[in-house]
């Protein structure tokens, strides 16, 4: 019998669906059974995703009732990871912690959630729309705001005051606040700052005080690493290359309110049972009953059918069973923390190693369906008056970098909807069936695919029913127009020089050819531009890491070149223009340098449209 639960778990965990269980029964959760799931879930995910170690904790029904260490905390030691002892990097539920001092604040009446943050704060935010960004829109991270990238430090010396950091980076406003959810860093690094303004004390200091401390959590630290005790007590977090597993370095965080803390599984397992328990533990309330019940409602919901945001926990649904919790990575860790109010159920599990990301997304959905199935999706005949060309074409995340040349970021992040059969959407890889207008059902599962529309009538947005969201991009925006340009100019240079080549070979200095300078500043731009192509694919190639702590050099390299080839495609310009005036060399000579000039141009506009043009002058 055993043998069969444990092939059930490990179908499960390797299948992308939601399980196939006819008569759909929960099963019966107890240490047993948690052991038994998470056992086989480790085992399974290592042949897939080549993982180091993991910690996990459950609490039920007010209890601990499972807590474990997987494989190794340090792999070059071989020193098993431990729930108790090893510090884990729990990334974004720091977040957590700050969105509960916040709540803590405002039931002292210190805070109002409808309040401008304008006030709580001693530097100033742009007033780019008329809407103030309230204290509620940074909990439901709707302020409206650019992404950010570069706010990590190698060294624990050249970590920056936090309000330092905030007033002088502050990122573009590019929607209007409460509008559209897209996930913010700053806007919670923000939040904890104002936590430090309102209470008079460091959002580490006071997190430390009035959280961990009542609560008992004395392995968790708010601050950054900085003691030798902390160091040997803390796990290291492993990328996986060539073969090999690399320890990645620890790494600092300017923003540190919005990810800087660590923990051990234990710990993080009373903060799983504080929540669940409505602000008690063992005595000690932090929330009145009250305030914690609010920060379990929902705050903000971006469509009727899409998860809602709560006070700074994002609700899930799967399978009938509703979760909410938060997630986070950061220095190759990857965590959960994820509660089941309707079941008294609360997990916490950390992997310490890349790809161990996508071990960590898929664990909570897995166990979900093990221990409550739902039946294999119903057969779904598509909706025949739905057209379908309203949703095609090419979407981007809506949190994502605008201002800077990491906003080259929606090549690889963006998504696009192309038709796939009668009736249905082929995206991410699936087909959705279409239901109704602006309504699709995942053809393989019970997800939902939603779309919103714009005072115009057309679609502007798309929603995943975890509450991803997408916004349309507009034709003149879509990363294939910018590489078919890219490519253009690309076969442009190629076919210049060897023509440059051919004719310099037949050493042709008819009349019919134009002037040397002319010809060889030709060349100079086809080399340069192929160059500059290489040099491009190989920052695509790099480390995503290196670019959190700034603009590596690599991409540097690749911005000053850019520069140069705009210096000469503008004189290249100035040179057709003479050729013109001047009737020099044949028609045909003209008409071929002309045309490779204008791919030149067309690829000066891709540039400066990736603000590559922008770098060295901001």
């Amino acid at each position: 019998m055993k043998h069969l639960l444990l092939t059930t778990i490990a179908a499960v965990l390797a299948s992308s669906l939601v399980s196939i269980n006819v008569n759909a029964e929960p099963r019966v959760i107890n240490s047993s059974t948690i052991s038994d799931f998470f056992d086989v879930a480790f085992n399974t995910q290592k042949q897939d995703h080549e993982l180091v170690g993991m910690v996990v904790s459950v609490v039920h029904k007010g209890k601990v009732i499972f807590k474990k260490g997987y494989g190794f905390a340090d792999l070059e030691n071989r020193t098993p990871a431990d729930p108790d002892k090893h510090l884990f990097r729990i990334a974004s539920i720091s977040k957590t912690f700050i969105w509960t001092a916040v709540m803590q604040l405002v039931e002292q009446g210190k805070l109002d959630l409808n309040e401008d943050i304008q006030a709580y704060l001693d530097f100033d935010i742009p007033k780019t729309y008329h809407e103030p960004i309230r204290l509620k829109h940074l909990l439901t991270h709707t302020p409206g705001f650019e992404d950010q990238f570069e706010s990590s430090t190698r060294e624990y010396a050249d970590l920056q005051p936090l309000r330092e950091f905030l007033a002088n980076h502050v990122p573009d406003r590019i929607r209007k606040p409460g509008t559209h959810i897209a996930y913010s860093n700053y806007g919670s690094a923000v939040a904890g700052y104002i936590v430090e303004r309102v209470s008079g004390r460091p959002w580490d200091e006071y997190v430390q005080k009035e959280l961990l401390a009542p609560l008992g959590m004395t392995e968790t630290i708010a601050q950054q690493l900085v003691s030798n005790a902390h160091k040997e007590a803390h796990a290291k977090g492993y990328r996986y290359e060539d073969g090999e597993f690399n320890a990645s370095p620890y790494y600092y965080i300017n923003d540190s309110p919005a990810g800087a803390m660590s923990s051990t599984a234990a710990n993080m397992a009373n903060w799983l049972l504080v929540h669940l328990n409505l602000g008690e533990l063992n005595g000690h309330r932090i929330l009145k009953e009250n305030t914690a019940r609010q920060m379990q409602s929902e705050l903000f919901r971006q469509h009727p059918e899409v998860n809602p945001m709560l006070h700074g926990f994002f609700q899930d649904q799967r399978n009938g069973v509703t979760t909410f919790g938060h997630s986070g990575a950061i220095n190759q860790f990857y965590s959960g923390f994820n509660l089941f109010p309707e079941h008294d159920l609360g997990i916490f599990v950390c992997h310490n190693s890349d790809p161990g990301s996508a071990a960590n997304w898929r664990i909570i959905p897995a166990f979900i369906d093990h221990f409550f199935p739902a039946k294999y999706p119903e057969s779904m005949t598509p909706n025949p008056d739905i057209k379908l060309d309203d949703y095609l074409g090419d979407y981007a995340p809506t949190r994502r970098i605008h201002s800077t040349i990491l906003r080259v970021g929606i090549m690889m992040f963006g998504a696009q909807i192309k038709q796939s059969g009668e009736g249905e959407l082929l995206l991410f890889g699936k087909r959705w069936v279409a239901i109704k207008k602006d309504f699709f059902r995942g053809k393989h599962s019970n997800t939902k695919l939603l779309f919103q529309r714009n005072e115009d009538g057309a679609v502007s947005h798309f929603f995943l029913s975890d509450g991803e969201v997408f916004e349309r991009l507009a034709w003149h925006e879509t990363p294939g127009l910018h590489l078919k340009l890219v490519a253009a100019t690309a076969v442009a240079a190629l076919l210049y020089l060897i023509g440059f080549c051919l004719r310099l070979f037949k050493r042709d200095v008819s009349s019919s050819t134009l002037p040397t300078r002319d010809r060889w500043l030709g060349a100079l731009l086809g080399i340069l531009a192929l160059y500059y192509f290489y040099r491009s694919s190989q920052v695509f190639n790099m480390n995503p890491d290196d670019f959190i702590f700034g603009i590596p050099f690599e991409l540097k390299y690749a911005i000053a070149l850019g520069h140069v080839f705009v210096v000469l495609t503008l004189l290249s310009t100035v040179l057709v223009f003479l050729q013109w005036k001047n009737s020099s060399g044949s028609l045909m000579a003209r008409l071929r340098y002309g045309a490779f000039t204008i791919c030149n141009l067309l690829l000066v506009v891709v540039l400066w449209y990736w603000n590559g043009l922008s770098y060295y002058f901001t």
